[in-house]
């Protein structure tokens, strides 16, 4: 999942942004005419980037990779906790959290 994640964020957003910069005809004549299943995923992944999540300084790029930490290392792990408190039991009895 990280590769995945890693993925998306500095290399297909970018590389989709840089095309729609470059290309006039991007949206129907370019590369996300031939994207049939993915043009809203990539449509919102580009106006991400040039708007909401577009860093105007330093500064905001460092809140932003705070706000990814916090999301990937504190949030998620919360709520896998929420969900399968230590003391879970499997339907066999065993401990969930057992290796």
């Amino acid at each position: 999942w990280a590769r995945d994640w890693f993925e998306e964020v500095f290399s297909m957003a970018a590389l989709d942004t840089q095309q729609y910069l470059d290309t006039p005809d991007y949206a129907t004549n370019g590369a996300l005419a031939a994207q049939q299943n993915m043009r809203l995923e990539t449509l919102s992944r580009i106006q991400r980037s040039l708007t909401t999540e577009r860093p105007r300084s330093i500064d905001d790029c460092v809140v932003w990779a705070r706000h990814c930490f916090e999301d990937l290392f504190n949030n998620k792990v919360r709520q896998l906790l929420h969900n399968f408190p230590l003391d879970r039991l499997t339907a066999s009895g065993t401990p969930f959290w057992s290796g």
